[in-house]
Parts: structure tokens; sequence; C-alpha cells
């Protein structure tokens, strides 16, 4: 195997984070992809299937349902059939939404309250002799006649391991990572992203809003309500001047 095939399979075979957050459309290679999933998930534009499945099976295992092992695929099916009859998708539903408001949470307070954000991870780090459960795997890179080694990111194995070392990556801010975090200022969006440079490379980078589309809905919206306020004062103007031309 190749030295990038091999790279390539052990981020993508590695099931801990899709069974946490989902199958975000970034691969997570590093710390900055690792934030860019959570937010993905925080703003519900992961594929949770897999986060379904998994609190599926841990629901099932509350109630004394446990998957069957080395058993014919039959056995498998009965397994699935009862676990979807007794697991209402509601619950499911639930579980999956108080897990990304777990993830909004910790994105919020990185940006609106960051006492209580170190406070969050302190309270995680005391019971964990200050271990974060994350492990950074060396990786060797083979392009043309270069070698060079990366590092992959491992051990999500549960959503408070991977919010725990994200609000670590928050408060330290070595990548400048919570400087370039921004929330969609449209109210109907209000998505995490990270600031985004012009296509053109000039100017200041977007903030405000996570993309074109809406930074132009925001405006059309804005200069509709100008318009409003502008006609209401004209209307209460030439109320005014109908009062003051009576009054003569």
């Amino acid at each position: 195997m190749e030295p990038a095939t091999q790279q390539q399979a052990l981020i993508d075979s590695d099931p801990a984070f899709k069974s946490v957050i989902g199958q975000s459309k970034h691969r997570i290679t590093d710390d900055r992809t690792l934030l860019q999933a959570v937010m993905d998930f925080a703003n519900d534009e992961t594929d949770s299937e897999p986060v379904r499945d998994s609190w599926r099976q841990s629901l099932a295992m509350d109630i004394g349902l446990f998957p069957p092992i080395e058993q014919p695929p039959s056995a498998w099916r009965k397994y699935e059939r009862e676990v979807r009859n007794q697991i209402p998708e509601s619950k499911i539903d639930k579980a999956v939404t108080n897990d990304q408001q777990r993830a909004k949470n910790v994105l919020t307070e990185a940006m609106q309250d960051l006492a209580a954000l170190k406070t969050r991870l302190q309270r995680y780090a005391a019971n964990n002799d200050g271990r974060l459960g994350m492990v950074r795997t060396p990786v060797l890179i083979q392009q043309d006649n270069d070698l060079r080694i990366e590092w992959a990111l491992e051990g999500g194995a549960s959503l408070i391991t991977i919010l725990s070392y994200a609000a670590a990556l928050l408060i330290t801010d070595e990548d400048h990572v919570r400087r370039d975090l921004c929330r969609c200022s449209l109210d109907t969006c209000s998505k995490f992203f990270f600031a985004k440079k012009s296509k053109s490379g000039v100017g200041k980078p977007r903030t405000r809003y996570c993309c074109d589309e809406h930074m132009k809905k925001a405006h059309e919206i804005d200069n509709a309500r100008r318009q409003r306020v502008s006609k209401e004062k004209r209307r209460q103007a030439a109320l005014q001047r109908q009062r003051r031309g009576r009054g003569k």
C-alpha cells in the first residue's frame, strides 16, 4: 500500500468520529478540520445516520437487546426488527438533537463566554488526569519523490471527548481558530463557520455571513426594512402637514 493511500485508509477507517458526530463532508485530518466537522454536526450538515445507529444500539442495550455475535444474517435481521419496534425514532431524534445542542453550546461559549468554556473543560480534565482522549498518529506521505510526515487524529470515541478537545483548541487558539470562528447573522440561518477570504483574496475576510447567498439575502431584507421605515416617515410627515394645514 502506497503511503498516501495508507493515510486515506487510516483516516477513513476510523469509525469513531462518524458514529459520534456523523459523516462530515470535511475529512478529519488535523485540528482545524476536526473543528469544522464539529461545526458541521452543530449545523446539522453531517450525515447523522451513523450517530443514529450508535444511539439505536445504545438505547437497545439499555432495555436488554444486544446485537448478535457470530450469528447468521437472519439473527441480525431479527435483532434490527426488535430494536426498531421497541426504540421509537422520536427518541433517537431527541438524542441526536441534544448532542447537536451540546456542540452548539461549546461553539457559542467560545464566541461569547470563554470563562464558561474554560470551566467546562477544567471539569472534564479534572476527571481524566488532564487527558483529552485524542491521539495524533504520524503518517508518511509520499508525493512524487518527496516524503513528509503529517498527523492524523484518532480516538474520538465519545462526544464528550471530541467536544473537550474542541474546547481546548478554541481556548488555546494556537491556529487562530477562535478568532476565525463566526456565526451567520441571517436570522433564518445562524450556522457556525470559519471566516472566509474573498475569492479575489483582496479585502477583509467574510465574517458575518456563511455564504454569498445569505449575505445577499440579508442585504435585501435590510433594504426592504429601510424602505418600509422611509415610507412610514414620509407618511407621518404628510399627516403632520395635513394637520398643520387644517389648523390655519
